[in-house]
Protein backbone atom coordinates (compact mmCIF):
# COMPACT_ATOMS: atom_id res chain seq x y z
CA UNK A 1 0.00 0.00 0.00
CA UNK A 2 1.16 3.13 -0.39
CA UNK A 3 1.32 6.05 1.86
CA UNK A 4 -0.73 9.28 0.75
CA UNK A 5 1.27 13.00 1.49
CA UNK A 6 -0.07 14.61 4.47
CA UNK A 7 -1.12 18.42 3.60
CA UNK A 8 1.60 20.75 4.61
CA UNK A 9 1.87 20.90 8.35
CA UNK A 10 3.21 23.75 10.77
CA UNK A 11 5.63 24.76 11.47
CA UNK A 12 8.46 25.10 9.14
CA UNK A 13 12.13 24.79 9.15
CA UNK A 14 14.52 27.74 8.96
CA UNK A 15 15.09 29.26 5.69
CA UNK A 16 18.40 27.57 5.22
CA UNK A 17 17.24 24.47 5.90
CA UNK A 18 14.56 24.63 3.54
CA UNK A 19 17.43 26.03 1.08
CA UNK A 20 19.40 22.99 1.85
CA UNK A 21 16.98 20.27 1.78
CA UNK A 22 15.67 21.95 -1.56
CA UNK A 23 18.63 21.66 -2.70
CA UNK A 24 18.86 17.86 -1.94
CA UNK A 25 15.23 17.27 -3.23
CA UNK A 26 13.34 16.88 -0.25
CA UNK A 27 11.25 18.63 2.23
CA UNK A 28 10.95 19.35 5.55
CA UNK A 29 7.42 18.34 5.62
CA UNK A 30 8.09 14.97 4.36
CA UNK A 31 10.65 13.73 6.77
CA UNK A 32 8.46 14.94 9.04
CA UNK A 33 5.61 13.25 7.93
CA UNK A 34 7.84 10.00 7.56
CA UNK A 35 8.99 10.46 11.48
CA UNK A 36 4.91 10.38 12.44
CA UNK A 37 3.82 7.40 10.14
CA UNK A 38 6.37 5.42 12.22
CA UNK A 39 4.97 6.52 15.50
CA UNK A 40 1.10 6.24 14.55
CA UNK A 41 2.51 2.87 13.48
CA UNK A 42 4.23 1.89 16.49
CA UNK A 43 1.13 3.41 18.92
CA UNK A 44 -0.87 0.43 17.51
CA UNK A 45 1.88 -2.00 19.82
CA UNK A 46 0.74 -4.21 22.76
CA UNK A 47 2.48 -5.23 25.80
CA UNK A 48 2.11 -8.62 23.70
CA UNK A 49 4.17 -7.36 20.85
CA UNK A 50 8.03 -8.58 21.48
CA UNK A 51 9.73 -5.89 23.10
CA UNK A 52 11.87 -4.53 19.86
CA UNK A 53 8.83 -4.07 17.48
CA UNK A 54 7.67 -0.51 18.71
CA UNK A 55 11.45 0.60 17.45
CA UNK A 56 11.71 -1.70 14.58
CA UNK A 57 8.41 -0.04 13.18
CA UNK A 58 9.51 3.62 14.00
CA UNK A 59 12.60 2.74 11.75
CA UNK A 60 11.42 0.77 8.66
CA UNK A 61 8.07 2.81 8.40
CA UNK A 62 10.07 6.35 7.52
CA UNK A 63 12.10 4.31 5.25
CA UNK A 64 8.97 2.79 3.32
CA UNK A 65 7.29 5.87 3.79
CA UNK A 66 10.24 8.18 1.90
CA UNK A 67 10.67 5.26 -0.93
CA UNK A 68 6.92 5.92 -2.01
CA UNK A 69 7.32 9.28 -1.59
CA UNK A 70 10.74 9.46 -3.55
CA UNK A 71 11.08 6.52 -5.66
CA UNK A 72 8.60 8.16 -8.08
CA UNK A 73 11.07 10.68 -8.09
CA UNK A 74 13.82 9.07 -9.42
CA UNK A 75 15.19 8.27 -5.79
CA UNK A 76 16.44 4.94 -5.56
CA UNK A 77 15.67 1.81 -2.35
CA UNK A 78 18.87 0.15 -1.74
CA UNK A 79 20.11 -2.12 0.75
CA UNK A 80 23.65 -2.96 0.37
CA UNK A 81 24.53 -5.46 3.19
CA UNK A 82 20.79 -5.03 4.68
CA UNK A 83 22.03 -1.54 5.04
CA UNK A 84 18.37 0.22 4.16
CA UNK A 85 18.70 3.46 2.62
CA UNK A 86 17.08 5.98 0.18
CA UNK A 87 19.17 6.62 -2.63
CA UNK A 88 19.42 10.08 -4.49
CA UNK A 89 19.11 10.34 -8.06
CA UNK A 90 22.62 11.76 -8.70
CA UNK A 91 23.93 9.04 -6.34
CA UNK A 92 25.60 12.03 -4.45
CA UNK A 93 23.52 11.20 -1.09
CA UNK A 94 21.98 8.20 0.93
CA UNK A 95 19.71 9.00 3.69
CA UNK A 96 19.15 6.19 6.44
CA UNK A 97 16.67 6.44 9.24
CA UNK A 98 18.36 5.90 13.22
CA UNK A 99 17.39 6.86 16.81
CA UNK A 100 19.24 9.77 18.42
CA UNK A 101 19.71 10.10 22.15
CA UNK A 102 17.81 13.55 24.27
CA UNK A 103 20.41 15.91 22.20
CA UNK A 104 18.49 15.35 18.89
CA UNK A 105 16.78 18.39 17.58
CA UNK A 106 18.55 20.81 19.97
CA UNK A 107 21.70 22.97 19.93
CA UNK A 108 23.43 19.97 21.94
CA UNK A 109 25.42 17.38 19.79
CA UNK A 110 23.95 14.61 19.49
CA UNK A 111 24.76 10.76 19.62
CA UNK A 112 22.70 7.48 17.69
CA UNK A 113 21.09 6.07 20.64
CA UNK A 114 21.80 2.75 20.15
CA UNK A 115 25.14 0.89 18.87
CA UNK A 116 25.90 1.02 15.43
CA UNK A 117 27.39 -2.00 13.55
CA UNK A 118 30.75 -1.53 10.85
CA UNK A 119 28.88 -0.58 8.22
CA UNK A 120 28.30 2.75 9.76
CA UNK A 121 31.53 3.12 10.86
CA UNK A 122 32.61 2.68 7.27
CA UNK A 123 30.08 5.37 6.15
CA UNK A 124 31.56 7.82 8.39
CA UNK A 125 34.65 7.40 7.27
CA UNK A 126 33.84 8.25 3.96
CA UNK A 127 31.94 11.32 5.13
CA UNK A 128 35.23 12.25 7.38
CA UNK A 129 37.91 11.83 4.54
CA UNK A 130 35.46 11.34 1.32
CA UNK A 131 37.84 8.86 0.14
CA UNK A 132 35.84 6.05 -0.48
CA UNK A 133 34.06 2.88 1.91
CA UNK A 134 36.90 0.85 2.73
CA UNK A 135 37.81 -2.68 2.77
CA UNK A 136 34.66 -3.91 5.48
CA UNK A 137 32.46 -5.08 3.15
CA UNK A 138 33.02 -5.23 -0.85
CA UNK A 139 29.09 -5.49 -1.62
CA UNK A 140 28.73 -2.04 0.56
CA UNK A 141 32.02 -0.46 -1.42
CA UNK A 142 30.37 -1.47 -4.73
CA UNK A 143 27.17 -0.06 -4.22
CA UNK A 144 28.25 3.35 -2.74
CA UNK A 145 30.28 5.51 -4.76
CA UNK A 146 33.57 7.33 -3.42
CA UNK A 147 31.46 10.98 -3.61
CA UNK A 148 28.26 9.29 -1.87
CA UNK A 149 27.87 10.72 1.43
CA UNK A 150 25.40 8.99 3.94
CA UNK A 151 23.35 11.37 5.66
CA UNK A 152 21.30 9.93 8.99
CA UNK A 153 17.55 10.97 9.41
CA UNK A 154 17.73 11.37 13.49
CA UNK A 155 14.74 10.69 15.81
CA UNK A 156 14.00 11.18 19.30
CA UNK A 157 10.94 10.06 21.15
CA UNK A 158 10.73 12.37 24.29
CA UNK A 159 7.59 10.98 26.19
CA UNK A 160 7.69 13.92 29.13
CA UNK A 161 8.17 16.87 26.50
CA UNK A 162 5.15 14.43 24.46
CA UNK A 163 7.00 15.30 21.17
CA UNK A 164 9.07 13.81 18.66
CA UNK A 165 12.43 15.81 17.52
CA UNK A 166 14.34 15.04 14.61
CA UNK A 167 17.40 16.53 12.36
CA UNK A 168 18.93 15.47 8.81
CA UNK A 169 22.67 15.46 9.64
CA UNK A 170 25.63 14.47 8.31
CA UNK A 171 28.08 11.55 10.50
CA UNK A 172 31.42 12.88 10.90
CA UNK A 173 32.61 11.05 14.31
CA UNK A 174 32.36 7.22 15.03
CA UNK A 175 33.24 6.17 18.76
CA UNK A 176 33.72 2.54 19.04
CA UNK A 177 32.74 0.34 21.85
CA UNK A 178 36.03 -1.31 23.53
CA UNK A 179 37.02 -4.45 21.94
CA UNK A 180 34.36 -4.23 19.28
CA UNK A 181 33.64 -3.28 15.64
CA UNK A 182 30.17 -1.43 16.56
CA UNK A 183 29.88 2.18 18.47
CA UNK A 184 27.98 5.32 18.61
CA UNK A 185 28.00 8.21 15.83
CA UNK A 186 29.28 11.05 18.26
CA UNK A 187 29.36 13.47 15.55
CA UNK A 188 27.45 15.97 12.66
CA UNK A 189 28.30 18.58 10.75
CA UNK A 190 25.96 19.88 9.16
CA UNK A 191 23.21 19.59 10.93
CA UNK A 192 19.73 20.32 9.42
CA UNK A 193 17.16 20.48 11.99
CA UNK A 194 13.49 20.23 11.16
CA UNK A 195 10.76 21.85 13.73
CA UNK A 196 9.55 19.25 16.78
CA UNK A 197 6.39 17.30 15.96
CA UNK A 198 3.90 17.53 19.10
CA UNK A 199 2.49 14.43 20.14
CA UNK A 200 0.32 15.75 22.90
CA UNK A 201 -3.03 14.55 20.99
CA UNK A 202 -1.77 11.07 19.96
CA UNK A 203 -1.70 8.19 22.70
CA UNK A 204 0.46 6.98 24.74
CA UNK A 205 3.80 7.12 23.91
CA UNK A 206 5.35 3.28 23.69
CA UNK A 207 9.06 2.94 24.43
CA UNK A 208 11.25 1.42 22.99
CA UNK A 209 14.48 -0.81 24.15
CA UNK A 210 16.13 -1.06 20.90
CA UNK A 211 15.48 -0.32 17.18
CA UNK A 212 15.30 -2.54 14.38
CA UNK A 213 18.14 -1.43 11.99
CA UNK A 214 20.32 -3.97 10.32
CA UNK A 215 23.87 -2.97 10.31
CA UNK A 216 25.30 -6.60 9.72
CA UNK A 217 28.81 -6.65 11.53
CA UNK A 218 31.02 -8.15 8.96
CA UNK A 219 34.71 -9.34 9.59
CA UNK A 220 37.51 -7.14 8.26
CA UNK A 221 39.38 -9.53 5.46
Amino acid sequence: MTLQQRPSPDPQPEPEVASRLHGMGLRSDDLRNAILAGNDEALGCTANDVVTRAGYIRWSTPLRYLGDMYVPKGFTRERPRNFEMLVSPDRRFALAVAPGDHATGTERIPSTRIERGPLTGQAVMGNRHQLGFGAISPEFTQSIAPTMTLWLLLQFFDEQAEEVRLELSLPVEFTLTPASERGFVTGFEPRLILPAISLGDTAEIISEDEDGQIDVPVARR
